[in-house]
């Protein structure tokens, strides 16, 4: 059963750091600024955000944090 328990200690450490990522990842990058190092940098945040709102919905999802992971989930749509 150890590859069951090392997913669990993974997702259980990831609420954290996925927290921290979408609180970062959800902010403008340079607003009202253009070029395309800028763009790139979005392109870059816009995925991190992506994927930390993945990670949030897994990790409320296994804690049974349904009304979360749902929440999660939506924002992750929309941002896809």
């Amino acid at each position: 059963n150890r590859p069951q328990f090392n997913f669990l200690s993974r997702l259980a450490g990831a609420y954290r750091p996925s927290a921290a990522a979408h609180r970062i990842a959800r902010r403008s990058f340079l607003p009202g600024e253009e070029g395309d190092w800028i763009e790139m940098r979005r392109d870059r945040v816009s995925s991190i955000l992506v994927r930390a709102l993945e990670c949030r919905g897994a990790v409320y999802s296994w804690n049974l944090e349904h009304a979360l992971a749902t929440e999660a989930l939506l924002a992750y749509e929309r941002c896809r």
